[in-house]
């Protein structure tokens, strides 16, 4: 039985990993359609069995996010929120759109969502994890992550979607796997995410894909070389809810260890995704 676990800063390393997988490892991890008993399901102390599905936190929101449209639930407002509860509550809502409902279209290509983590600042909810980076002040635009004023480039890239309301609130949910549904290739950590595409799309850097005549920094334009749509005819999976990965302490200022383990990464291909297996039996 694992109760606790070590949070270490990410390396720059073929961590991140591209995965096509085999027909048979296809409908192996092929997970279950949601039902009522997956609902608010406890994580149970038992050693991650990798022939299964890990025994993680698995939610459903109470009401079926097809009822709310992809800009509805893209328009958070933190302060509206009283308790840590809702802000989770609605993380849920969110999350099961994403991965169930929302196709992320690079140049035509689409792909499946496959993981991935909240960051919020502001209201009730101080999370100092989240980059505050101006552009994350907004809901319904890209983020791609910076080192200053620069888009990180090498092995540290990564792209959020903003999804908070208010100009004094700051909030990303960042793309950690992205899967090609024509292929079921999986891409496996956020810089390999970003950079394929970057590929698809010709470019090698961030700053070549943002200055291409018809980007645009709404992720609803479908004119934009990268975009996202409503998708729902996507077959539904089970998704599994754990601390997030690479987190440190090293900075100081804020509560930051109020947050360093809340269950605010989300996940549908447990068995395929490499990267921080430990904090799904958390």
């Amino acid at each position: 039985m694992m109760d606790r676990f070590v949070i270490r800063k990410r390396k720059a390393s073929s961590e991140d990993l591209v995965t096509t997988p085999t027909p048979k490892e296809q409908d192996n991890t092929d997970p279950d359609t949601i039902t009522a008993s997956h609902i608010n399901k406890k994580p149970k102390a038992a050693p991650i069995d990798l022939t299964s599905p890990p025994e993680g936190d698995t939610s459903t929101p109470d009401k079926p996010s097809s009822q709310s449209s992809l800009l509805e639930v893209l328009s958070f407002e933190c302060k509206k929120l009283e308790t840590i509860a809702q802000f989770r509550d609605q993380f849920d809502l969110i999350a099961n759109k994403l991965l169930n409902e929302v196709e992320l279209v690079a140049n035509g290509n689409a792909y499946r969502i496959c993981e991935i983590e909240f960051y919020v600042k502001g209201g009730k909810h101080e999370d100092y994890f989240t980059h505050c980076d101006p552009q994350q002040k907004s809901h319904c635009q890209w983020y791609f992550h910076k080192h200053g004023t620069k888009y990180r480039t090498g092995n540290y890239k990564g792209l959020d979607v903003t999804f908070v309301k208010e100009n004094d609130c700051y909030g990303g949910i960042l793309f950690r796997a992205i899967e090609d549904i024509k292929t079921s290739t999986l891409y496996d950590g956020p810089c390999v995410s970003v950079n394929q595409l970057l590929k698809l799309n010709n470019c090698v850097e961030v700053h070549h894909l943002v200055g291409l005549p018809h980007f645009n920094w709404s992720a609803f334009d479908a004119k934009s070389p990268l975009y996202l749509r409503e998708a729902p005819h996507l077959p539904q999976r089970q998704y599994y809810k754990c601390p997030r990965v690479g987190l440190s302490l090293k900075k100081k200022g804020g509560n930051r260890c109020s947050f360093l383990g809340s269950p605010y990464r989300y996940l549908s291909l447990p068995k395929q995704i490499k990267k921080g297996r430990a904090n799904l039996v958390i």
